[in-house]
C-alpha cells in the first residue's frame, strides 16, 4: 500500500472518530485521569496528542514505546 493511501485511511479515521468540538473540564479531567500532562498550560495540544495516540493504537496496534534516559551525557 502506498503512503498516500495509508496516510488517507490514518486521516479519515481520526476525522470520524475525533472530537469536532472540546471541552476544556471534561479534556483535563480525562487527562488528570490519565496522569497525562493535565496540570499544563498547554492542556490543548497534550489532549490533542492523548487522544490521537489512543485513537491511533485501536486502529494501528501497538502502544508507547520505552522511555530512554541518559544521565550526564556530555556532547
Amino acid at each position: 500500500m502506498s503512503y498516500k493511501i495509508e496516510a488517507k485511511k490514518i486521516f479519515l479515521f481520526l476525522d470520524k472518530h475525533m472530537e469536532k468540538t472540546l471541552d476544556d473540564k471534561k479534556c483535563i479531567q480525562t487527562l488528570k485521569k490519565a496522569n497525562y500532562q493535565w496540570r499544563q498550560m498547554e492542556w490543548i495540544g497534550w489532549f490533542i496528542e492523548y487522544k490521537i495516540k489512543e485513537l491511533l493504537f485501536e486502529y494501528l496496534g501497538g502502544s508507547d514505546g520505552p522511555s530512554i534516559v541518559i544521565h550526564n551525557l556530555i556532547i
